[in-house]
């Protein structure tokens, strides 16, 4: 059974909670503190796999609970559950929480956020995994990416276009854009998966606060440097607009096709984890690398864990949708996903491989298996697919 914290100063709104989850009360052991004091208590007795802190509290805030846990408790789920959406709360909730529920929360949207975060921990098992993507605060985005969106939002008459032009050209920056604009501190019609729509909705103020959050990293370019940093991000760019150009090639919706674009430019998400967890052990790989990008093998090798798997469970706490997470979690191995049908999984796959320059890397019999195997063929005889993004 999967061990539930809730964490509010006021009685009734914890009452409240309780409720809610009565229906599902043979899945969660659930657990109440109305203080961060308190809640550090239990944790210290019977740590909880997913925690719901409230942001605003006496002695010790929302942040500042999750933040300790973060710390001595890195497998904890963290979730924030505030009335509060203020920009200030925002850019700090954005740094420890890996999802946001606005109050009032109703009872479904509450339980099925506590079910996707309970599917993500199921789907990659493994603590090691949890471990490092939960000690994992704040990820770097390019020093120039920076500077040019700095750039942007400072000069006047500049668009929504010209400001989201420069946020997808770094993985970390879009990936945390989505996943604020895709948090229920918005009220939304439908989940955004266009980048130029998520930032029109968020506003610049709100971009420009969460671009300096992610800035705030020391010693990563340390590991990397800002080259090959620079050209992990680019090949990200490439793999996105093949994965749209493949979606637009088979008919897909045009939702579709920026979720194929979304998973591209963030499937290796989980290297810059990985490279800011285990820096020494990260460098050594790629001294030994023939490619730039080491392969999953070597990752295992050296760490016991993949980019993969570790990029998958961070985007699945963030929010992202399941086809979205498995995609990225299966892109290097996709016979080991659920399902054996062609979708983001296949596509992915397929652009990564080619995009590197290793067709040798793509799984035939995979491709038979979900239907597609001659639609490859045609992907690659077609200009449309081979044509620059």
């Amino acid at each position: 059974m999967t061990r539930l914290l809730f964490v509010d100063d006021e009685p009734h709104v914890i009452e409240g909670l309780r409720r809610m989850m009565r229906r599902v009360r043979d899945q969660w052991e659930v657990h109440t503190a109305l203080s961060g004091e308190e809640a550090l208590k239990i944790m210290a007795v019977t740590p909880a796999d997913v925690v719901v802190s409230d942001m605003r509290m006496p002695h010790m805030n929302g942040v500042e609970l999750l933040n300790r846990i973060a710390k001595q408790y890195p497998e904890a789920v963290r979730l924030i559950l505030s009335g509060h959406t203020d920009r200030e709360v925002i850019m700090q909730s954005a740094i420890v929480a890996h999802q946001f529920l606005a109050k009032p929360c109703d009872a479904e949207t509450l339980v099925n956020t506590l079910h996707r975060a309970k599917r993500v921990r199921e789907l990659l098992s493994s603590p090691s995994i949890r471990d490092v993507v939960g000690r994992t605060m704040q990820l770097p985005c390019l020093s120039s990416t920076y500077d040019e969106l700095m750039a942007v939002l400072g000069t006047e008459g500049s668009t929504v276009r010209d400001v989201a032009d420069v946020v997808s050209k770094d993985l970390v920056l879009t990936a945390r854009v989505m996943q604020l604009v895709n948090s229920s501190f918005f009220v939304k019609p439908r989940p955004m998966d266009s980048i130029v729509d998520a930032v029109s909705y968020l506003g610049l103020d709100v971009v420009r606060g969460l671009a300096a959050a992610v800035k705030a990293f020391d010693g990563f370019e340390n590991v990397l440097g800002e080259r090959p940093l620079k050209e992990l991000f680019l090949h990200c760019l490439e793999v996105g607009s093949l994965c749209r150009r493949i979606a637009i090639h088979e008919g897909m919706t045009i939702r579709d096709q920026e979720d194929a674009l979304l998973a591209g430019m963030l499937h290796d998400i989980g290297k810059i984890v990985l490279a800011q967890a285990y820096p020494s052990e990260y460098e050594s790989i790629l001294r030994d690398k023939q490619d730039w990008w080491p392969s999953q093998e070597a990752e295992n090798n050296q760490l016991g864990l993949s980019h993969s798997e570790v990029g998958a469970y961070l985007l699945g706490l963030w929010g992202f949708q399941n086809h979205i997470v498995e995609a990225v979690a299966f892109h290097e191995r996709p016979r080991l996903s659920p399902v054996l049908v062609f979708s983001l999984t296949t596509i992915l796959h397929v652009a990564n491989a080619q995009t590197l320059g290793r067709p040798d890397r793509i799984d035939r019999e995979y491709l038979s298996l979900v239907g597609k195997r001659e639609a490859y063929s045609a992907w690659n005889e077609s200009p449309e697919v081979n044509s620059a993004a």
